[in-house]
């Protein structure tokens, strides 16, 4: 079984006679002299003799190289070599069809001017390159002047030095070559040794009870010689390990399990009738020694709602207790599968070399190639697959360019191993980089039988992981907006037992006050209210888009207080025994505050709170009035209101609309500065259905220091009232 290679090795006439240097070069670099001259003074004696040694040697074509402390970017110890190479060479080189010099051109933003000499930089695990001023410009009021002189700002461009893939126990974290056929013997080989090790070294990571089968799973048999696959009812079967499927559907499914299908179901499934997903998935599941799947389209009776409640209710046992979750992460709809060739044609892995000399004489080559840039993949904007990910106590998920594996130890080692644990390819996450989307999806942290641990989010406490989660969660995308509630479903129960509090469609009862204050997390734009019912105005189910939970320290008003929260869940006939029902879709959610209510004005929005397509913008700055009688009165300064939705009802000809404000609570934050003390209000903007029923827009804020005295006033008179939001 051969592991994965890199593709042919890059060496031209160019790289050829253009090397790195390892060790410090004495009529190069010298001790500082005695007394100690100033930082950049230094650092300018050091760069001229460079210079002047680089010119005296410029007609042997010798490169030369200084070891420079990097004072102005913070990289110390890391080994520069300037090469007897201009910007003029290399687009040279360029057009002699050097790809190393085509792609650092296309790195330096294609710089005019042809004396810039070429720099690099390397660490233990990188190579930089970089530009450096001509000669001529290289003096010590130049680099005092500007303190990147060094290597020119903007104009740089990293490469990763690989490792040798028959070397992989000392490789480290250096980049392997992507193993392009998930497929191979090899690779399905080194899945039974990762499934075989942590079944039975892993002290840390669930095992299966041996208590629970699902209600139905595809069956994989062999009569003479042929793959006979059957879904099976699990009733009366004793259990028996078993894989789960977390993919993308990607639309309807032209084969799945109906009422219909059922019967021929459990006699036969047709493998030639798989999309190409699922055959893949039977495949896996089969060279990892195992007979049974469970793959929710084919486990779940597709047009019976009672059926799709019971298994929706068994979602956290259904994941958890599989030996494996088979994640098909790189592939966006059913029919495509994920064990076809990692990328055809051309690799986009490629490798460099350039030839490297030691001190003692010894020359030997440095290898190195682009970062790959980390793809975001089709299954991390499944909002289903979130949950399934995180009940999974073992997961084996096929990406775009790797294969790897997913436990406790594998993301506990102590040892920094987690390359181990991929089938070649491997690059660490930037952990600096925002988590969006396609970074926080991959938190690779699985939940004990017991719910949440502080393992998942370290430091943050298990009402801050939920709060973490649910961003997350809204951030991806879901085929059927009425699956809001269902798809978290199996982590609400979870944290439930955790928080020991009551779910209240997607907000806990206990931190009502706090909760309420979700809101939008800054969309570009406002999408419309759904167009059919998700949940009630006052949770965050009821919109389609991004959300997050308040940040600052909060402190509920004196006078509010959550009387009563009531939910429906969706019942459609069902039985209380279904399992979990409560944290599921919902029909109907009341909600009963009793605090300061005030009635405001929101005046049409001017220009300022219209985005681009002439939509009412998420953010209203200066939009809100005071109001008397129904009679528009002085704006109220240093209030902002955000909205949840562009709602339907919203016509100009309607402004300005009479809103409600109810506060809720007030933050205080002390400055470093001075020891006055600044305040916000916050609360819900409200709109009135009938007397005592209101439903929610949106929430406001009040900034006590951009506001005037009678505005305070006027927000903190608002009768103490008792309503209903629904």
């Amino acid at each position: 079984m051969d592991s994965p290679t890199f593709p042919s090795i890059h060496s031209c006439d160019f790289c050829r006679t253009h090397g790195i240097e390892d060790e410090k070069s004495q009529d190069v670099v010298e001790a500082f002299p005695s007394p100690s001259p100033s930082l950049w003074t230094r650092v300018v004696e050091r760069y001229e003799k460079l210079v002047r040694n680089t010119e005296l040697n410029r007609a042997q074509a010798k490169v030369q190289y200084s070891v420079l402390e990097d004072y102005k970017d913070g990289f110390p110890g890391r080994r520069r070599t300037v090469f007897d190479c201009t910007i003029g060479r290399m687009k040279q080189a360029s057009k002699a069809g050097c790809p190393l010099c085509t792609k650092l051109l296309h790195a330096f933003h294609d710089q005019r001017d042809d004396a810039l000499l070429l720099v690099s930089r390397s660490s233990p695990s990188t190579v930089e390159f970089g530009l450096a001023l001509p000669i001529a410009q290289t003096t010590s009021q130049r680099l005092q002047r500007h303190q990147d002189v060094e290597m020119v700002r903007g104009a740089s461009q990293f490469f990763l030095l690989v490792s040798d893939p028959n070397k992989y126990a000392c490789a480290g974290p250096r980049p392997r070559p992507i193993n392009s056929n998930p497929s191979s013997d090899y690779s399905f080989s080194l899945a039974r040794d990762w499934l075989e090790n942590c079944l039975k070294t892993h002290k840390q990571c669930l095992k299966p009870s041996g208590s629970f089968m699902p209600t139905r799973v595809i069956e994989i048999l062999h009569v003479r010689g042929n793959r006979v696959l059957r879904l099976r009812e699990t009733r009366s079967e004793k259990p028996v390990p078993y894989a789960a499927l977390t993919y993308c559907w990607g639309g309807e499914q032209d084969v799945c399990t109906t009422n219909k299908t059922l019967h021929r179901h459990l006699t036969r499934i047709n493998l030639a009738d798989l999309p190409a997903t699922v055959r893949d998935a039977i495949l896996v599941t089969e060279k990892l020694g195992l007979r049974w799947i469970w793959i929710d389209s084919f486990c779940i009776l597709q047009d019976d709602d009672y059926d799709k409640a019971v298994e929706i209710g068994q979602m956290p046992l259904i994941y958890n207790q599989a030996t494996i979750t088979i994640a098909a992460s790189r592939a966006s709809h059913v029919n495509e599968g994920f064990l076809h060739s990692r990328y055809n044609g051309d690799s986009p892995e490629t490798i460099f070399q350039l030839p490297r000399t030691y001190a003692n004489g010894k020359v030997d080559s440095v290898t190195f190639r682009s970062p790959i840039e980390t793809v975001t993949e089709p299954l991390d904007f499944r909002a289903w697959a979130l949950q399934e990910r995180y009940l999974s106590p073992r997961i084996l998920e096929y990406g775009s360019y790797q294969t790897q594996w997913s436990c406790r130890f594998s993301h506990e080692d102590p040892m920094g191993n987690e390359h181990l644990f991929t089938d070649g390819f491997f690059e660490r996450l930037n952990e600096s980089e925002p988590k969006e989307a396609s970074k926080h999806t991959y938190f690779y942290n699985i939940t004990p039988p017991e719910g949440p641990s502080k393992a998942w989010f370290p430091k943050l406490d298990i009402r801050e992981q939920w709060y973490e989660l649910v961003k997350t969660y809204t951030h991806r995308k879901l085929s059927v907006a009425g699956d809001r509630l269902p798809a978290i479903s199996g982590l609400a129960a979870y944290f439930s037992k955790a928080l020991n509090d009551e779910y209240k469609a997607g907000l806990w009862k206990s931190k009502l006050p706090y909760e309420l204050l979700w809101t939008l997390d800054d969309p570009d734009h406002l999408e419309k209210e759904p167009s059919r019912y998700q949940g009630p105005s006052w949770s965050w189910a009821a919109v389609n888009q991004r959300i997050r939970f308040f940040q600052k320290l909060f402190y509920a008003d004196d006078c509010f207080e959550v009387v009563d929260c009531q939910t429906k869940t969706q019942s459609k006939g069902l039985k209380a025994m279904i399992n979990n029902s409560e944290f599921g879709a919902v029909e109907s959610g009341s909600l009963t505050l009793k605090g300061r209510l005030q009635m405001a004005c929101w005046k049409l929005p001017g220009p300022e709170n219209i985005d681009w397509s002439f939509r009412v913008q998420y953010r209203q700055h200066g939009a809100l009035y005071r109001s008397q009688n129904d009679v528009l009165k002085d704006q109220l300064r240093g209030a902002t209101m955000y909205l949840d939705a562009f709602f339907k009802d919203l016509t100009a000809e309607k402004f300005p609309i009479s809103i409600y404000l109810m506060i809720v609570g007030r933050t205080y934050v002390r400055g470093t500065i001075t020891p006055s003390s600044y305040e916000w209000i916050f609360g819900l903007v409200l709109k009135r259905g009938s007397a005592t029923e209101y439903t929610r827009l949106g929430i406001f804020e009040y900034y006590l220091g951009s506001s005037r005295r009678e505005d305070l006033d006027w927000l903190n008179s608002g009768e103490v009232q008792t309503i209903t939001i629904v």
